[in-house]
């Protein structure tokens, strides 16, 4: 036998800027398979094997193997939000029926609110696939509630609505003509015929009762969680419900809002049911959160939300916040010549309190395409009404209603300061241009698919990375963030930040059994976190590397994005970075030692 050396290779790894450091909540969507963390199988015996929740070989569940790579590259995750969805079936508020999912009769043993796989809703088919995941039976939601706290990690739960309307469903447009688009977003759920229709119901008590017999069904969805996440032994966090603009802007025949006098109710019940040390909010859209100004010629400037957030069982006020930070076209910022590009996070903070839907707005489709922007001005000092991203003005002041242009003498509900602002969800699209229009979503089968203005479609990791970025460090400084007066905290709870969305099914097998799950191909544009948090920046890593080389504090301007690099051998900091900055078409970088 020859006496060998037998050698063996190591791949030295470190971490550059992984997921922002700030990352201390996400949103976790387990629809499509659920958040069992034990196997769950079938068959066995004579019967072939097949595992329901197992699409991975690491880990003994998707969920697991999903949950641990969340924890390593995010290393101070603090809280998870569990979403949970049921499915409404039509938009007008009295005809839509509120239903626990399933994708198929057959399978492992499933039941949600007492109600069995052959009785609960069979979500509807695309191209003979199921349009959406089911919802997770209520087993397994105790035990991710045991698995998340077993972890260390705190838990909200946060039920959702999601629209199962397929195309061609032949059911009324809310305008009383027409039908319904394809899988709509739920905020359109409203009065029959809606605002600004002709022969609409809305300021009437014909609204009142269409809303009531909505409010309903939605009590015993929202309770139903309620008292399980009791039965749980308790969470952190509670959502009342979410994005329902269409539902908290119908007003009565008195001019009262039924719908958010119902969510002030249903705050009381839950508040009950699960104590004060749950925080319970409602998740308002971020165009909904500050008030509601009818287009109608009125001169109504109403704050409808504000009974809700001025409620003694309502702890923070709650905002999905998806403002556009970018006004981005090919040629750059119209109006912003000195923006390096739309990556910059120095460019994006800058828009979080200025610029579109703070200073101004564009009044129509033409006048964006043209960069023709409008002043938003108010006759009687306060343009903050109409600002919905001055957060700062909207907490701070005092709220008075106006009715028929007419300011109120009597403020509000509100008392200023007296809440947090936490943001329920924040997030971007992984496509070009994402911070134009990060509430828009990529979803051929839904009619509201959409790219954000001026974008190119193609795909673009960095875009969502450097929104979060921004968020995280503008709203970290002090002058950005005041501290309330009334609390001891700051106006936005920066630690209860939550990007959506990581996914219970893990990377990369989520996105890449399409034969599995049939939203495959939405990861590649979409909002999701999974695959894309433990990449960092090409500026990020190229600072990294040049530090390993001892050129430290070297200011770099780069765009890209990368999960991993390989420097196969030690050598010069040129031979370490040329390979990199070639996959990205960045010229070498020039560095030079200066002796002092």
């Amino acid at each position: 036998m020859e006496n060998r050396i037998k050698l063996r290779g190591f791949t030295a790894q470190r971490e550059t800027k992984f997921a922002p450091v700030e990352v201390q909540n996400v949103k976790l969507d387990g629809s499509f398979c659920g958040y069992e963390p034990a196997l769950v199988a079938t068959g066995g015996g004579n019967e072939e094997f097949n595992a329901q929740n197992r699409h991975t070989s690491i880990a003994i569940s998707d969920w697991v193997a999903s949950i641990d790579e969340l924890q390593m590259v995010c290393p101070n995750l603090k809280s998870v939000s569990l979403v949970v969805s049921w499915f409404g079936n039509d938009l007008r508020a009295a005809d839509c029926k509120l239903r626990p999912g399933v994708t198929t009769r057959i399978g492992h043993k499933w039941s949600v609110k007492n109600l069995r796989r052959d009785r609960a809703l069979l979500v509807s088919q695309v191209n003979g696939r199921p349009a959406f995941g089911g919802t997770p039976d209520d087993a397994s939601i105790l035990n991710a509630i045991s698995d998340l706290k077993a972890r260390g990690l705190r838990v909200v739960l946060y039920p959702f609505i999601m629209m199962d309307i397929p195309k061609n469903n032949g059911l009324p447009g809310l305008a009383g003509s027409g039908q319904q688009p394809a899988y709509p977003w739920r905020g359109e759920i409203s009065c029959f015929p809606g605002s600004g229709s002709v022969n609409t119901v809305d300021k009437s008590s014909a609204a009142r009762k269409q809303l009531e017999v909505f409010e309903e069904q939605y009590q015993s969805f929202i309770l139903h969680y309620a008292d399980l996440c009791q039965e749980a032994g308790g969470v952190d966090g509670f959502l009342i419900g979410s994005e329902l603009r269409g539902l908290t802007r119908v007003r009565d025949n008195k001019g009262k809002f039924p719908f958010v006098d119902a969510l002030i109710a249903l705050a009381s019940k839950c508040k009950r049911i699960l104590g004060t040390r749950t925080t319970i909010t409602y998740g308002a859209d971020w165009s909904e959160y500050f008030g509601y100004q009818p287009q109608d010629g009125s001169g109504d400037v109403l704050f409808n939300l504000d009974p809700l957030w001025a409620s003694p069982n309502i702890d923070a006020i709650g905002i999905d916040n998806y403002m556009p930070l970018s006004d981005w076209r090919d040629e750059g910022d119209p109006e912003n010549e000195l923006a390096f590009s739309n990556h910059s996070v120095e460019y994006l903070k800058s828009n979080i309190a200025r610029e579109e839907g703070f200073n101004w707005y564009y009044a129509s489709g033409k006048d964006r395409l043209n960069g023709v922007r409008t002043p938003i001005t108010d006759g009687l000092g306060e343009p903050w009404l109409f600002s919905y991203k001055d957060i700062h003005s909207w907490w701070s002041n005092q709220h008075h209603n106006r009715k028929n242009g007419v300011r109120q003498k009597t403020p509000t509900a509100w008392k200023p300061q007296s809440k947090p602002v936490l943001f329920t969800e924040v997030g971007c699209p992984a496509i070009d241009k994402g911070a134009n229009q990060p509430n828009v979503f990529y979803d051929p089968k839904s009619a509201q698919s959409a790219v954000p203005y001026f974008s190119s479609g193609g795909r673009d990791d960095l875009i969502q990375r450097r929104y979060l970025e921004a968020h995280f460090e503008f709203w970290n400084k002090e002058e950005n963030n005041p501290k309330s007066e009334l609390y001891n905290g700051k106006m936005v709870d920066v630690g209860e930040i939550t990007p959506w969305a990581w996914d219970a099914r893990p990377f990369p097998w989520f996105p890449m059994q399409e034969d599995t799950w049939s939203d495959g191909a939405n990861w590649y544009h979409g909002h999701w976190l999974t695959g894309r948090l433990g990449g960092c920046s090409l500026q990020d890593l190229v600072a990294k590397i040049l530090e390993d080389y001892d050129y430290n504090n070297i200011k770099v301007k780069l765009d890209g994005a990368i999960d991993r690099y390989l420097i196969p051998a030690s050598g010069s900091p040129r031979a370490a970075l040329e390979p990199l900055l070639k996959l990205h078409n960045e010229p070498p970088l020039v560095c030079r030692r200066v002796k002092l």
